[in-house]
C-alpha cells in the first residue's frame, strides 16, 4: 500500500513494500514515484495519473513494470483512488501487487500457443498437400486400370487387375481417413443448416458401387421432423458416411435381405440418428474396441481401422453422444444423439442485428 502526495511522492508506504521492491520504506518516502516506473511504460503512466488527479474518488487498474533494489524490472498490478479531498487520508492511494510470474507464465503460453498455431496449419498444409499429391495418381492408375479390365480375356488376369484395383482402393480410403481425421482434429466446428434427404441421398448415391456378392444391402431412409437443423457440415458427413459403408462392406452375404436402415428424428433440442443393419455384426467381447483407433473387426477388413474412432471423434466435437449395440450373426445398430445449434444460430443472427 502506498500514499502519494499531490506531487506524486510517497509520503507512505506498507511494510511489505519491502517484500515486492527491496525497499524499507523510510528509504523511498518522498521519492518522485515516476523514478520506479520503465521507461515504456512513462507516456501511459503520466496520462494515467493525470486522469486519477483529476477525478476524485474513480478507482483505475492497470499493469506496469517498476525496478527494484537490485535494478530488476519486475510487473506489478496496481489500483489507484484519489482521496485528497478526503482530510483523513490526503493522498493518492496505489495498492500493487507483484504478478511478474504470473506474467512471465502468461506470456510464455502465447508465445507457445503462438507457435502451436503456426504448427498446426503447416501441418494441416503438410496433410492436405501430401493427400493431394498421393490421390492424383492413384485416380490416375485406377483410369489405366479400367482400360486394362476393358481389354483383358483371362480370367486369372482378370483376377490379378481386380486385386490391384482393390489395393489402390484401400490405399486411397486410408489416406482420405488421414485427411478426415487431420480435419476433424484441427477445424473449428462450424453449424450450418443440414437437409438430412440431401445429405444422405448425396452418400448413398456415392456408395452405389459398394456391391457384396449378392448385390448390396438395400438402403432404407426415414426422416421425421420438419424442423430446421444446424450442425457441423462435415462432420456431420464423415460419421454418416463411415457408418453407412462399414454397414453395406460387412452384410452378411449369406442372408437373402441384407439392409441397411437409417432413421433419422429431428427437434428444436438434437437430431438422433440410428443406423441398424442385419450384417456379420460383432462379438461382445470385442464390442468395446469398435472406436479404437487401428481396430479392425478382423483380418479381412479392408478399412484402415480409422473410420469409427473418427466419426467418434467427430461426435464428441459436436458434443454429441454416439452408442453402439451388436451381436455376432444378427447385426448392429449405432445411436447418434447430435444437439440442434438452431439456437446459437438465432442467438447470433440477433447479436448481428
Amino acid at each position: 500500500i502506498m500514499i502519494l502526495n499531490d506531487k506524486a511522492e510517497p509520503v507512505y508506504l506498507s511494510t511489505s513494500v519491502a517484500r515486492i521492491l527491496g525497499y524499507k520504506p523510510e528509504d523511498i518516502i518522498e521519492t518522485p514515484i515516476f523514478s520506479f516506473f520503465h521507461p515504456e511504460h512513462f507516456n501511459d503512466l503520466k496520462q494515467l495519473f493525470k486522469k486519477v488527479y483529476t477525478n476524485p474518488e474513480l478507482t483505475y487498474t492497470t499493469e506496469y513494470r517498476v525496478c527494484n533494489k537490485d535494478g530488476k524490472y519486475i510487473w506489478v498490478e496496481g489500483t489507484s483512488t484519489n482521496l485528497l479531498h478526503i482530510q483523513a487520508v490526503n493522498g493518492v492511494v496505489i495498492n500493487f501487487r507483484d504478478i511478474d510470474d504470473r506474467k512471465k507464465a502468461k506470456d510464455k503460453l502465447e508465445a507457445t500457443n503462438r507457435e502451436l498455431t503456426k504448427s498446426n496449419s503447416e501441418l494441416d498444409k503438410f496433410v492436405y498437400s501430401v493427400s493431394h499429391d498421393l490421390r492424383a495418381p492413384l485416380s490416375s492408375m485406377l483410369g489405366v486400370i479400367a482400360l486394362i479390365e476393358s481389354e483383358v480375356t483371362s480370367e486369372e488376369m482378370a483376377v490379378d487387375v481386380n486385386h490391384l484395383k482393390n489395393s489402390i482402393n484401400r490405399l486411397d480410403g486410408f489416406i482420405k481417413d488421414i485427411l478426415d481425421y487431420s480435419r476433424n482434429t484441427r477445424l473449428q466446428v462450424k453449424a450450418s443448416q443440414i437437409d438430412f434427404n440431401d445429405k444422405l441421398r448425396e452418400i448413398v448415391d456415392n456408395l452405389k458401387y459398394m456391391k457384396g456378392p449378392d448385390g448390396g444391402a438395400e438402403i432404407d431412409i426415414s426422416i421425421k421432423g420438419d424442423i430446421p437443423f444446424y450442425a457441423d457440415d462435415l462432420r456431420v458427413g464423415i460419421i454418416l458416411n463411415n457408418i453407412i459403408s462399414n454397414a453395406i462392406r460387412y452384410s452378411d452375404p449369406t442372408r437373402e435381405n441384407p439392409f441397411v436402415k437409417v432413421k433419422v428424428s429431428v427437434d428444436k433440442g438434437e437430431a438422433i440418428v440410428s443406423i441398424t443393419d442385419n450384417g456379420i455384426g460383432v462379438d461382445e467381447e470385442n464390442l468395446h474396441k469398435l472406436f479404437n483407433m487401428f481396430y479392425r473387426v478382423s483380418n479381412k477388413s479392408v478399412g484402415s481401422g480409422l473410420g469409427l474412432y473418427i466419426v467418434k471423434e467427430a461426435v464428441e466435437k459436436m458434443r454429441g453422444k454416439i452408442q453402439v449395440e451388436s451381436k455376432l450373426g444378427i447385426g448392429t445398430k449405432f445411436i447418434i444423439k447430435l444437439p440442434n445449434q438452431l439456437g446459437s444460430i438465432n442467438s447470433q443472427k440477433l447479436a448481428y442485428v
